[in-house]
């Protein structure tokens, strides 16, 4: 794997493997002090002719998410390519890439462009928050009342170390709704301060805030 994890501030990560194993790379990132992630469920398209005809060219994938402290992150990543061997080639893969805005379980980072002279390269912010499953179309209407464009709600389930219950001894995911928002620039702070407000995201176990730069976008805004 390659090793290209900023040493400062947050990361995404995002995690491909193959169903059924989303809730053990999670469970190796608490481990390695991660505080939480998202899995979403997909499926990937095998190329081989043979396989399509015999139907078997679909294969379940679960994605998991997370935002962390790229150190940590880093070392999450090591654990987990260390502990599960997966052949990241053919099985998954990794992707990382850095966050402007964190906030949620008590710790929060900003890093948006404010204008300092410089040459501007980023016009737009994606807005994503993760809450609990019933409180998309909340975190929709508080976004788009503060200038956000409408969001994508989707359906994933997530484990935190604030979230997870216990039934017969065994580990309850919840359910959650991932929604990704579109807002420009210049009133991003305003949109996250009031989700943040609104859901009271620094509270344990009711969700994050996290944002990116965008460089480009195409359609109607």
């Amino acid at each position: 794997m390659e090793e290209n994890v900023e040493r400062h501030g947050f990361e995404l990560v995002l995690i491909t493997v193959n169903a059924g194993l989303g809730s053990e790379v999670l469970s190796i990132a608490r481990e390695s002090g991660v505080l939480g992630g998202t899995i979403f469920y997909g499926r990937a398209l095998l190329r081989n002719r043979l396989m399509r005809f015999l139907g078997l060219a679909d294969v379940k994938k679960e994605v998991v998410l997370m935002v962390a402290e790229a150190v940590l992150a880093e070392k999450a990543i090591r654990r987990i390519d260390d502990e599960l061997k997966v052949d990241w080639l053919e099985q998954g893969g990794v992707f990382c890439s850095p966050v402007s805005c964190f906030y949620g379980a008590h710790l929060q980072e900003c890093r948006l462009n404010r204008g300092s002279g410089g040459l501007k390269t980023t016009m737009f912010n994606a807005i994503y928050v993760i809450v609990d499953k019933g409180l998309g179309e909340s975190v929709v209407e508080t976004a788009t009342r503060s200038g956000a464009r409408g969001g994508v709600i989707i359906n994933a389930r997530g484990v935190g170390v604030h979230e997870t219950s216990t039934l017969f001894s065994m580990e309850i995911e919840p359910e959650k709704e991932v929604v990704m928002l579109m807002a420009r620039e210049h009133i991003a702070e305003m949109v996250i301060a009031s989700l943040n407000k609104e859901l009271k995201i620094d509270q344990p176990g009711n969700g994050i805030i996290f944002t990116q730069e965008v460089k480009k976008i195409f359609g109607k805004y």
